[in-house]
């Protein structure tokens, strides 16, 4: 009898938990991110499952980052063509002694021969190691030069943030960003592919950099001027949006 009061129990419960199971609303969905345009401004690294740069993106800084870039570095990754990365470095007369300001400043342009990502692909499994030539420029720079392009990078990597639309983007190309703020160190964000916008505009100045670092000497005063410019009016403008 016992047993039976016992199985009735169980079967009562059971029916209950069922009727309050029913009875009970759905919860809300996890969220996500809807499509949407491109942000303005940029957005944070991606690393991997376990925070670090992802294989292709250490390689990358590898063999592109050969200086310190604390004034600003531009890494810039094209599908299928040789990835670049400018630098703008800033260099103290004696290394050794702490609390020095840099008294030196150069703008530094490496750029692979190939693809970088290519040539990972095709070394996979090999057991040389991987091998990519680059060809290097320098160019010195003064004080308010180097200055002007630190202010316009860490105004656009202090708005830094992650995007509330999804913008899909097939192909085209990345940029990352990186430049060393005082109180904060190194401070890093990336974009791809913009199509306009900050964004846009802050790839294609890392790119007057590296033609810069081309020009002929008697051709740098006259460039110097016009890029100057531009960082003043897009530090601005980067200050008005974030």
């Amino acid at each position: 009898m016992n047993a039976l009061r016992l199985a009735s129990c169980i079967a009562a419960l059971a029916a209950l938990a069922g009727a309050l199971t029913a009875a009970e609303k759905p919860g809300p969905n996890p969220i996500e991110i809807a499509d949407g345009p491109q942000p303005n401004h940029l957005v944070p690294i991606h690393l991997n499952d376990d925070g670090e740069l992802r294989t292709y993106d250490q390689m990358l800084r590898k063999i592109l980052v050969l200086t310190n870039g604390d004034f600003g570095r531009m890494i810039f990754r094209r599908g299928g063509y040789g990835e670049l990365s400018v630098s703008v470095n800033g260099e103290v007369d004696q290394p050794n002694e702490p609390s020095q300001s840099p008294t030196k400043f150069q703008i530094t342009v490496v750029e692979a021969t190939e693809s970088i990502g290519i040539a990972i692909n095709e070394n996979a499994g090999s057991d040389s190691p991987l091998h990519v030539d680059v060809k290097r420029c320098d160019v010195e720079i003064d004080r308010r030069f180097a200055v002007a392009i630190q202010r316009v990078w860490a105004t656009m990597i202090l708005g830094t943030r992650q995007p509330k639309q999804n913008a899909t983007i097939v192909g085209g190309y990345v940029a990352d960003f990186s430049v060393r703020v005082g109180g904060a160190g190194t401070l890093r964000g990336m974009t791809r592919t913009p199509l306009r916008g900050l964004p846009k505009e802050f790839i294609e100045i890392g790119l007057e950099l590296a033609g810069y670092c081309k020009l002929k000497v008697g051709e740098c005063p006259k460039a110097r001027k016009e890029i100057l410019a531009h960082l003043a009016s897009f530090e601005r403008r980067a200050r008005a949006a974030y």
